[in-house]
């Protein structure tokens, strides 16, 4: 049995929807849908009834959760008991941002957390998968919605805003109608960004389709299309110039988020701290 497989199954029992299941977790509905299935042969019962529109848990499938979220819970308390007796600014912390914050916004403020902090260790985990903290995948996490977990404490940090971008020669050569846009792909269709795309522009006007924002940003470096980037990756790349719109931009706020279990722990919250101070002073 794949743990992967099992937290997904847990996560879908607690809303038996694929949508805000794919959304939590971070992954895409075929991904939810695949580990469910895999979980199911693994151990060859059947844990959903499936109709066109909804599934629900069978018999077997309320035991399967019952008893899943019993042994995450325990081990999950043992790993956290465990972690809070660590009195030492030593050790590792680990923090969970999207890719873009990995790198470009957090390097100098983790500059500043080794030189403050030298004997700690600070692992950065740059993913758009949410790392789930009840699961001790990582001790702190930037997250670009708020937490409903119940458990997590959150902080706004503040929000920062997208434009579309393209070079200087594509907005002059390109006429209105022939310019095209590039994109997330389908399975990101959550993403505030991608519904603002997906709402003001045909979709057969998207020419390409990339999960990496760096990748759309130098796509539209080349001539490519127009990218809707974050502000501060777009000042990554003085080759592109904002496009105005009367349309209002889309914008996501900034969340820095530590479990209630950890924040009395000195290195987690000696950490936390310094992230949400300086990070409230960036400028997105």
């Amino acid at each position: 049995m794949d743990w992967q497989d099992l937290k997904t199954f847990l996560e879908f029992s607690n809303n038996l929807n694929l949508s805000k299941t794919a959304v939590s977790l971070g992954v895409d509905h075929s991904t939810v849908a695949r580990r469910i299935k895999n979980l199911e042969q693994s151990l060859g019962v059947q844990l959903l009834e499936r109709t066109n529109k909804t599934a629900r848990l069978t018999s077997s499938g309320i035991m399967i959760a019952e008893s899943g979220k019993a042994m995450f819970d325990t081990e999950l308390k043992i790993k956290r008991d465990i972690a809070r007796l660590d009195p030492d600014m030593q050790g590792k912390v680990r923090i969970s941002a999207p890719p873009s914050f990995s790198k470009i916004i957090l390097p100098t403020i983790i500059t500043e957390i080794v030189q403050s902090f030298p004997a700690l260790q600070i692992d950065i985990n740059a993913s758009l998968t949410f790392a789930d903290l009840n699961a001790m995948e990582a001790d702190l996490a930037i997250r670009l919605s708020k937490p409903t977990e119940p458990n997590f404490v959150p902080v706004k940090i503040g929000e920062f805003g997208f434009k579309l971008y393209g070079t200087f020669d594509y907005l002059k050569h390109t006429a209105t109608d022939n310019i095209r846009y590039i994109a997330y792909p389908d399975d990101f269709s959550h993403y505030p960004q991608q519904k603002w795309i997906l709402d003001k522009f045909e979709k057969e006007k998207i020419v390409l389709q990339s999960e990496d924002i760096f990748v759309q940003a130098e796509a539209a470096k080349l001539g490519v299309g127009l990218a809707l980037l974050p502000e501060y990756v777009a000042n990554e790349y003085p080759e592109l110039m904002s496009v105005p719109m009367k349309y209002h931009y889309p914008k996501r706020e900034i969340y820095l988020i530590i479990h209630e279990d950890m924040r009395s722990t000195p290195k987690y919250r000696a950490v936390f701290d310094l992230l949400k101070t300086r990070l409230k002073e960036t400028k997105f």
